[in-house]
């Protein structure tokens, strides 16, 4: 058996107010990548589901985007993201992914793209035109040498001031760059990687980092730090990856990273950053089985203290053999909920399991309120806290026969977690979460509806 990838890219789904063919209205856009089928990325008009035919192929394919246009795309692993930049113009936004085939000399770096919805596709000369219909930024790490190549994933974008547009970007690449991208001018010319072009962190041993940070706009007060941190953004990810199946045997220790972002990078991560310890037990269910979860002690104080100055954030290593987050974080009210996988260490195994971890945003410590059903009586509740931990909420628990986990996904008191061994909806992994701890992530990027004109 040799498998072949085809349009295996996630699709992102848009509401966007757009001029096409000289009449500006809203329009539902569909942004979807190749991923490891291929290099590019298309969009689609799906405004009207009941005019999906073939026949109205030329009105819902808006355009396509790929290696062709721009041989420093490789193959579009990234979702797309999209806002309206500080130039007024509408874009959507895209790491480079992996493998592209440029040999100039920013062939092999990671790169962001942006591409502007109202540019031409093609343009008028044939062609996509860098520096008007698109622009990409070199990060300046990787190389058109053969394994030296490197590309960028996901992006998250941030609007720092509430005024609509996007001012940063954050997004780490297969060599374990965390980048921070300033878009904050009026100029596209003035875009750029920000902090003179250093990563924000390098992550320990060059892990990868496939998946979208979580950015998070923190209580400055009760971290001890001012406004005057700019731009005071919360950002955290893990490392890892598992994209392809010869990455099942990858076994690298990994970790998760929560850091602050006050406008200069993490360079001394041991001394700017305080690792906090997981330590796994062992519980009882409500019908006598056994059950594996996570504490950890929080060891930064919040708010953080000056003799801890300067720490700027805290991480944990992930100790199983395999181990790994290749999704995103979600965060609500004080925590960080991510998720981990730990597959089958066979090339010829489509197996493996993974954790639920939830943790304190500020320092990485046990939540109070509870986020994992351990005794699994279908609550969540005091009789879930880690006893012999001074009844604190644990911090993780395994899934145990339900498959490699993705990310976790927030609506209202409930985690919904999707695992490879579901067959349908009834299989859906679904947590009632306990609620004590209040703070809020703050808007960071928004959208303004305008009247339908005739």
């Amino acid at each position: 058996y040799s498998h072949r990838d085809y349009v295996d890219g996630t699709p992102s789904v848009f509401d966007v107010y757009f001029d096409d063919d000289g009449s500006s209205e809203w329009r539902s856009l569909l942004v979807g990548s190749l991923g490891g089928g291929g290099r590019g990325f298309f969009g689609l008009d799906v405004t009207d589901p009941s005019a999906f035919s073939e026949a109205n192929a030329d009105d819902i394919v808006l355009g396509e985007f790929s290696n062709a246009d721009d041989d420093h795309l490789g193959y579009s692993y990234s979702k797309a993201r999209l806002g309206k930049m500080n130039n007024g113009r509408s874009a959507v936004i895209i790491g480079n992914g992996l493998d592209d085939t440029a040999t100039d000399e920013t062939g092999g770096q990671a790169q962001l793209f942006i591409v502007y919805l109202d540019g031409e596709t093609p343009g008028a000369d044939g062609k996509w035109d860098l520096g008007k219909d698109y622009i990409r930024i070199a990060t300046g790490k990787g190389s058109a040498e053969v394994g030296l190549r490197n590309g960028l994933f996901t992006p998250t974008i941030t609007d720092l001031n509430g005024d609509g547009t996007i001012d940063r970007a954050y997004a780490g690449d297969l060599q374990g760059n965390l980048w921070a991208f300033d878009l904050s001018s009026k100029s596209s010319g003035a875009w750029k990687v920000a902090m003179d072009k250093d990563p924000l962190l390098k992550a320990a041993g060059n892990r990868p980092i496939t998946a979208a940070p979580l950015v998070v706009r923190p209580n400055h007060r009760t971290m001890g730090r001012t406004r005057r941190d700019m731009p005071g953004l919360m950002v955290m990810f893990g490392t890892g990856r598992f994209l392809k199946d010869r990455d099942k045997v990858y076994t690298d220790p990994q970790r998760f990273y929560a850091i602050y972002d006050r406008g200069t990078p993490i360079k001394k991560v041991k001394k700017q950053l305080v690792q906090q310890p997981l330590r796994q037990s062992t519980v009882k269910t409500a019908t006598g089985e056994s059950r594996k979860i996570r504490l950890t002690k929080g060891k930064l104080k919040v708010p953080y203290s000056h003799s801890e100055f300067p720490k700027y954030g805290w991480y944990m290593n992930l100790p199983e053999k395999g181990e790994r987050v290749v999704s995103e974080a979600k965060f609500a009210r004080g925590v960080v909920y991510f998720n981990s996988i730990v597959p089958d260490i066979s090339v010829c195994s489509s197996g493996g399991e993974g954790w639920e971890m939830a943790v304190k945003l500020l320092n990485g410590g046990n939540p109070k309120a509870g986020n994992h059903d351990v005794n699994e009586d279908e609550k969540v509740d005091g009789d879930d806290a880690a006893k012999e931990d001074g009844d604190e909420a644990p911090a993780g628990k395994r899934l145990e026969g339900r498959g490699m986990p993705t990310g976790p996904m927030l609506f209202g008191d409930r985690r919904f977690t999707a695992t490879s061994k579901m067959e349908d909806g009834s299989d859906l992994k679904t947590t009632v979460l306990e609620r004590i701890e209040r703070d809020r992530q703050d808007r960071l990027c928004w959208e303004e509806l305008q009247p339908r004109t005739n």
